[in-house]
């Protein structure tokens, strides 16, 4: 999957509540850079090729509904004070 460069970063982000959703189902690489120039017309950002591979979840039926009010209620908390 081709994404933005600053997006591929932020799956890999484990302080970001979207990695953590993520990497609980999905393996997350970036195999490469992809530059700008690349494309036509030219975008304003860099790419990276990004590999998402699904895996048994490492969290249960049962405790995904609490963990997900986990990472919504404390993680990014930050953010929201802005």
């Amino acid at each position: 999957l081709i994404v933005e460069y600053g997006f591929a970063k932020r799956l890999l982000n484990t302080k970001r509540s979207l990695a953590l959703f993520l990497m609980a189902e999905v393996d997350i690489s970036i195999l490469s850079m992809v530059p700008r120039e690349y494309f036509h017309p030219k975008p304003k950002v860099n790419s990276s090729l990004i590999r998402l591979n699904r895996k048994k979840s490492r969290i249960s039926h049962k405790d995904k509904q609490k963990y997900n009010y986990f990472v919504m209620k404390w993680v990014n908390k930050e953010y929201k004070k802005i």
